[in-house]
């Protein structure tokens, strides 16, 4: 593992930790993004997981001309968890962040973040963010935390049951992290690649995390592909989902119902999210649900959680699809189209 840059002399409050891997076409953004932050007591942690494009050069070179980036570089591919540890290892802030290589952030992500902390002394920091769509020229609003929860800050108890019914989002980014509790943690893989994100989290809150909110929108995260080449995908985040089950639950039943639950509901809602563009249907939402999803929710495991009403279960939720998503389309698809078509008329 190599390791370029200097640590500038005062320490930084907050670490940004950045995971890249082939990324050379997007890291400069994602870079650019985190130094052009309005908070200056900062680090940049590029943690490249041995690419074999321009990524470290690319990033090299911001290194050179801002002594708060440094780039820590693995000499062959190890995967998202332990490019995490390498990156939080490096580290030496008091709190983390991370970004992903081909997203990026507002200018006040991390100020705002950092004014949560300073008033209720938390573990971790949710904030809202943007979604930005391939071919859609406009952002659109993709999660605001008091739409969703009925309070700011969370206790040990409250936020494992807030995290696993999805009002909380599962991903690491977007989030605020106390660097010691990372430490203390151990983390681990999940087992799965699409469960990373759900199992980081998992064990965080398991060892005892302390939870605000801030409806800041500080987080831009780049959808590369939103139409139906990207629905095989889903099958392995469902199976992700329903295999971690009992592990995150710990035979809880109140948890186990929340995250169950949130299995057959949120991860719909996301899958929808992703569908609900202008090249696709009723139908087409019906005929995924029922042939890729089907089979995945409704099994043993889950199914004894949820009621033995599985077709109108499974009706319910299209016809709410179908429903929200003709008011999406309304106000996001349509009008960012639009917007679009004025530009090259």
């Amino acid at each position: 593992m190599f390791n370029f840059g200097v640590m500038k002399s005062n320490f930084p409050i907050i670490s940004i930790i950045i995971i890249a891997y082939n990324e050379e076409k997007r890291i400069k953004k994602a870079i650019k993004s985190a130094m052009r932050q309005s908070m200056k007591e900062i680090e940049i942690i590029v943690v490249d997981d041995g690419s074999t494009d321009r990524t470290v050069e690319r990033a090299m070179s911001l290194a050179g001309f801002d002594k708060r980036v440094r780039v820590v570089q693995h000499r062959e591919n190890r995967g998202m968890v332990s490019a995490r540890v390498t990156g939080i290892e490096a580290a030496v802030g008091e709190y983390v962040t991370f970004l992903d290589a081909d997203d990026t952030l507002c200018d006040r992500a991390v100020e705002e973040m950092h004014k949560v902390v300073r008033e209720h002394d938390v573990d971790v920091v949710q904030m809202g963010c943007y979604v930005e769509m391939k071919h859609l020229p406009k952002r659109f609003r993709y999660f605001i935390p008091s739409s969703r929860l009925d309070k700011d800050v969370y206790d040990v108890d409250d936020a494992r049951e807030v995290l696993y019914s999805g009002k909380a989002l599962n991903n690491v980014w977007s989030k605020l992290y106390r660097r010691k509790l990372l430490l203390t943690v151990g983390l681990r893989r999940s087992g799965n690649n699409y469960g990373e994100d759900i199992m980081f989290n998992h064990q965080v809150f398991s060892h005892g995390a302390t939870l605000a909110t801030t409806d800041y929108l500080g987080y831009n995260y780049r959808m590369a592909d939103a139409g139906l080449s990207r629905l095989n995908r889903w099958r392995d985040v469902m199976t992700a989902h329903v295999e971690m089950l009992d592990v995150m639950t710990d035979g809880n039943e109140s948890l186990r119902r929340a995250y169950a639950d949130r299995i057959a509901q949120d991860m719909i809602s996301s899958i929808a999210l992703r569908l609900l563009n202008p090249f696709n249907n009723r139908r087409l939402i019906r005929q995924f649900i029922t042939t890729e999803l089907y089979g995945i929710i409704w099994n043993n495991r889950v199914l004894p959680l949820l009621g033995d009403n599985r077709k109108a279960f499974i009706t319910r939720d299209v016809d709410l699809i179908f429903n929200e998503g003709k008011r999406f389309l309304r106000q996001h698809y349509l009008g960012c189209s639009l917007s679009y078509l004025m530009t090259i008329i």
